[in-house]
């Protein structure tokens, strides 16, 4: 007869190391919450409704505030009119970049839904590629980056790196780590210092110590509805980073001139 509980301590024993290195993660994330929470003195005066157009909503302007201090960022925009981290991460993208710009994917192929926003291998209405951003792909060499062809492919006309975080639905690649992240942000900037690096962080916030926004990257985007809303949220996303960077991003969520001043 099998011995299941034997097993179920094997594996226990097989993956505590890993478990242990995450609890300490989740506590150090957690504390960092608070504390973002405490200093900027939320409470319930935050949570009062809006009419209208909502501008000066002091709850929204808050959250944002206490985004861009958990991420160590200029800015932030975060908002429950995101439909996904699918969307926030076009709304980046479609924000800041602009016909004749060139985009470099540094880890591979992205997911699918990804592929959609960037028109790859379709040219889909309304992608990147459809409103004339040049698109290069760096292939990893099987789970690790190729440093020396993503700085290679740079030239003048290179606007931005695109960093996928996670493996997504690949079985081949790995989830990168916050160092592996800062040495592509620090390779990159090396060769072209304006260069714009953009990381796709879902499933990727709270896993570490250190985001990708502590590491170089200048713009980032996620979802509410994995790690940051804790299962709870059913639905948003965000985008933090440069403020000049987050305002174009902004500017495409609503209308230009408008940007995060409503909603």
């Amino acid at each position: 007869m099998t011995d299941f509980k034997k097993i179920e301590e094997e594996a226990l024993l097989e993956v505590l190391h890993a478990a242990e290195s995450y609890e300490e993660a989740a506590l150090y994330n957690t504390e960092k919450v608070m504390q973002a929470f405490r200093k900027h003195m939320v409470s319930d005066f935050y949570l009062k409704p809006t009419t209208g157009y909502a501008y000066s909503d002091v709850g929204r302007e808050k959250l944002d505030e206490i985004y861009a201090d958990i991420f160590k960022t200029e800015a932030a925009l975060v908002r429950s009119q995101f439909v996904s981290g699918t969307h926030a991460l076009a709304v980046a993208l479609l924000g800041v970049l602009k016909a004749g710009d060139e985009v470099i994917a540094a880890t591979g192929a992205p997911y699918d839904t990804m592929q959609t926003i960037i028109g790859v291998p379709v040219k889909n209405p309304g992608s990147l590629t459809d409103l004339g951003v040049v698109y290069k792909e760096i292939p990893m060499i099987g789970s690790q980056i190729d440093l020396e062809k993503i700085t290679a492919a740079i030239t003048a006309k290179t606007k931005m790196i695109h960093i996928q975080r996670s493996c997504g639905y690949s079985s081949v690649r790995k989830t990168l780590r916050i160092e592996e992240i800062g040495t592509i942000c620090k390779a990159a900037k090396a060769i072209k210092p304006d260069i714009i690096c953009f990381v796709d962080n879902c499933y990727g916030e709270f896993i570490e110590k250190q985001e990708p926004t502590e590491v170089g990257a200048d713009l980032m985007a996620g979802s509410l509805i994995k790690n940051l809303g804790g299962g709870l949220a059913p639905t948003g996303g965000y985008i933090v980073g440069r403020k000049d960077l987050v305002e174009l991003a902004s500017y495409r969520l609503t209308a230009p001139g408008l940007g995060g001043e409503m909603g």
